[in-house]
């Protein structure tokens, strides 16, 4: 007789004879998403990780990434998961199963059923998820995900033609009509061996998480929304319905009045004064307006300048001067120092018409976007250490050998930072360093050689370290025809390097207070022969 609290064992459905019901992509996490793994990169991490799967979950799952980061935003601090560049030679994979969605006992598919899948990383937005990829023209770049993304993860083969150019812009316009919209990075998912499923009654499916990537996006023009091209303008380069206030109005002004104003900035007009010395400093470093050769753009804001008059009062007496006069002799004088004495403030600064001031920030946006272009021109997949990432995987899986394989999409992972690679995570890498004695040293031979310019060298030989330390350097004009060869021991070098960062690491802790956790020396025995 079948006591009343015994349970029937549970039936074990390993395959079933068709697959017309859902199939699902689940994480290995307790709660269905994707289990996040943090694994030393010695050796061969994957293998590390199926011996562990092969333990069962519990084992696997000791293996989770559990570190966290706090990610500062506008108006809140976020704590999140992080995971590592390869740099701190930590690897990270995720683990997913495949199961048939009967309602009742979800039994694990047919890996026979499974074609290919893929893992992809989208960067989490204020604006929603972004996902990074080749747009039909060829440009990389972090996209808004749209509701086709499904469709996009394995486009059809036929249409993978994005960034072909024929030279006939009609015939390279209907080609970019049939290529993928988007194709979006991915890293492929493997199944876990037989052996490893049929132990665990799962089929297992894995990828390796790149954390790492060379790719960089093409450059968008940094000032397309026009609120932040204005913010970016000079106060008094904008078009106004009136006067601005300018410091210290009608006085005269010196590179002291710079230092002054530094030493006590919330003091009278101390702090307009530094912001007018910012504005000089951007007109010179960033806009190039007073450059020998300015370009097309900054001579047309000289242009839009010379039209504004400045009026300046000594007692009764009035005059005016361009904007453009006045700011070149200010910058000269506060900025570059290339002139002494002193500059007489204006009276006020007038209000700009809307032509100049639509003039003005025209020019500057052609000024900050060839600038950009130049010192900043692409952005790297995870160059950002503040960006915030969700992991999902997809699955093709053949339902019927007549019909196309379907895609699955998983649910996302958790949210995840990727740490800068300068941020380790493993112990430290030893470098030995020759021990400080006559005879041990005089067994260093030179193993390193620099190939140094005869001018260079000419340098070197007329000058001593004092002399270059004070700025007293002196040159050769003398040139000579032949460069020279000098041979150095690297692990001396590496010696000296290492003295002299000891020295400047003390001298710093002054004001970082950083010994206590950037250098930590623990005593170790020091090594024997083999036979002491």
């Amino acid at each position: 007789m079948l006591a009343l609290n015994t349970r029937p064992k549970p039936i074990l459905l390993k395959f079933p004879a068709r697959v017309d019901h859902d199939v699902r992509l689940r994480g290995l996490e307790e709660d269905g998403s994707p289990l996040l793994l943090e694994l030393p990169a010695d050796g061969n991490f994957v293998q590390a990780m199926l011996d562990a799967l092969g333990r069962g979950l519990d084992d696997v799952r000791q293996l989770r990434a559990k570190d966290t980061a706090r990610i500062k935003l506008s108006k809140r601090t976020l704590t999140t998961l992080k995971l590592y560049h390869p740099a701190a030679r930590v690897m990270h994979i995720a683990l997913f199963e495949l199961n048939c969605d009967d309602g009742v006992y979800f039994p694990r598919l047919d890996p026979r059923k499974y074609v290919e899948g893929c893992i992809v990383i989208r960067r989490v937005t204020a604006g929603g998820p972004r996902r990074w990829g080749r747009d039909n023209l060829g440009s990389l770049s972090w996209a808004p995900a749209d509701e086709e993304e499904v469709a996009q993860i394995y486009p059809d083969p036929s249409k993978q033609i994005a960034g072909i150019r024929t030279g006939d812009p009609d015939l390279d316009r209907e080609l970019a009509s049939n290529a993928p919209v988007f194709d979006e990075a991915r890293v492929p998912l493997f199944l876990a061996p037989p052996a490893i499923c049929e132990a665990l009654g799962r089929t297992v499916a894995y990828a390796v998480i790149n954390t790492s990537s060379d790719e960089v996006s093409a450059a968008p023009p940094p000032f397309a929304d026009p609120a932040a091209l204005r913010n970016h303008v000079p106060s008094y380069l904008r078009a106004t319905a009136g006067t601005q206030r300018v410091p210290f109005p009608n006085q005269f002004v010196s590179y002291g009045t710079v230092t002054s104003a530094s030493a006590s900035p919330n003091s009278g007009d101390n702090g307009l004064f530094l912001s007018f010395t910012l504005m000089l400093r951007q007109l010179v470093f960033e806009f190039g307006l007073f450059e020998d050769a300015p370009t097309s753009a900054a001579r047309q804001i000289l242009a839009a300048l010379d039209k504004v008059n400045l009026k300046f009062k000594d007692g009764n007496k009035e005059s005016t001067q361009p904007a453009s006069t006045f700011l070149r002799n200010a910058a000269n004088l506060l900025v570059l120092r290339s002139s002494g004495g002193s500059v007489r403030m204006p009276d006020v600064w007038p209000a700009l018409s809307s032509a100049a001031g639509t003039s003005i920030q025209q020019a500057v946006a052609q000024i900050v976007n060839a600038r950009i272009q130049t010192i900043r021109p692409q952005e790297g997949r995870f160059a950002n250490p503040r960006s915030r990432y969700v992991l999902r995987g997809y699955a093709r899986v053949q339902h019927d050998p007549d019909c196309p394989p379907a895609v699955i999409a998983g649910a996302d992972s958790d949210v995840f930072t990727i740490a800068p690679w300068y941020e380790g995570k493993g112990p430290p890498v030893p470098i030995v360093l020759p021990e400080l004695n006559m005879d041990a040293l005089k067994q260093l031979k030179p193993n390193v050689a620099f190939a140094v310019p005869s001018e260079l060298q000419s340098l070197l030989d007329l000058n001593d370290a004092k002399d270059l330390a004070d700025g007293n350097g002196k040159n050769t004009s003398i040139q000579l025809t032949i460069d020279w060869i000098c041979s150095f021991s690297l692990p001396v070098i590496t010696l000296c390097a290492f003295i002299v960062l000891n020295i400047f690491l003390q001298l710093f802790n002054i004001i970082f207070q950083w010994m206590l956790w950037l250098k930590i020396c623990i005593p170790i025995p020091r090594p024997t022969a083999v036979d002491e």
